[in-house]
């Protein structure tokens, strides 16, 4: 695993025209760990802020690691083909593989789920919070599942085409869609697809502050991928970092993303976590974690 700087998130408030905010060359892409193992089989990579530490979902492991990249080993836990991770309260939930054990656990526990007893069809994504529930991406159903106080038998609470990843804030829960749409879920109101606009095989999606940063995939190898930023309060899309003319991309690095998936806001230090996995394109940049300053 190897190992460099330090991550976080932020409120993308800074107006500064020093700032990443408002000036895209001083957007730094740097790579701060790599050695994950992500394949054809296993694309979708997940990763979260939790306390001190990053979490990363992979094919083999759930991996521990502080802001600057190094691997807490004795947080680290082998969990074959995990999927969707979320923070709730000081705790970590994960899903387990959809193939054997479609259940999800409390990290790092692997013999008790706190949601059993599951439709053996499902086959968790993404996981988020939302007050005391969980939710997660069903990619076999095509739903959003409700766990009502995190136990129990999922809810049906939409159905959505292409269901990719979710997250949340205090107001909604956002899911992204393949064909390029962004639902937003609100417990008081009908679900409501937003307008925004260039979202291509749109894949993880993060909130800090009054911006959304989805990972627009593009192609299956991040071909034309990027990192675009929505403003919350009207839906205005820019991109935040390509990998051509937007964003400075470290000298140890072949420029441009490999089939990014899951990204992570980290409000404590200003960084965005974003997990560049399998691709058959710009391999020296795979199965890593990059962070952007914001």
């Amino acid at each position: 695993m190897g190992c460099g700087g330090g991550g976080g998130g932020g409120s993308g408030t800074n107006v500064s025209g020093n700032s990443p905010v408002t000036n895209p060359t001083v957007r730094l892409v740097e790579r701060i760990a790599s050695g994950f193992n992500y394949s054809s089989s296993n694309t979708n990579g997940y990763v979260v802020v939790l306390g001190s530490s990053i979490y990363v979902s992979d094919s083999i492991k759930i991996w521990s690691l502080d802001f600057s990249g190094q691997v807490n080993a004795s947080d680290t836990q082998a969990i074959a083909d995990s999927r969707g991770i979320a923070p709730v309260g000081s705790s970590l939930y994960y899903a387990g593989n959809p193939q054997v054990n479609p259940n999800i656990y409390v990290f790092p526990n692997r013999n008790t789920p706190q949601v059993n007893n599951l439709n053996p069809n499902y086959n968790f994504g993404s996981l988020t919070n939302y007050g005391s529930d969980l939710y997660a991406i069903d990619f076999s159903l095509g739903e959003v599942l409700k766990f009502v106080n995190k136990i129990g038998t999922g809810v049906s609470i939409a159905s959505l085409s292409g269901a990719s990843y979710i997250t949340s804030d205090a107001s909604y829960i956002y899911a992204t869609k393949l064909n390029g749409g962004v639902t937003y879920i609100a417990p008081s109101a009908p679900n409501q697809s937003f307008s925004w606009t260039g979202l291509t095989n749109p894949k993880g999606i993060a909130i800090a502050g009054s911006y959304a940063y989805v990972v627009s995939q593009a192609d299956n190898n991040g071909n034309g991928a990027a990192i675009l930023r929505v403003k919350l309060s009207d839906g205005t899309v820019d991109t935040y970092v390509d990998g051509q003319t937007l964003g400075t991309w470290d000298s140890s690095l072949t420029k441009g993303f490999c089939g990014p998936t899951g990204i992570a806001a980290n409000t404590q230090d200003g960084y965005l976590y974003v997990i560049n996995g399998y691709c058959t394109g710009v391999t020296s940049n795979g199965n890593s974690l990059l962070r952007i300053k914001i």
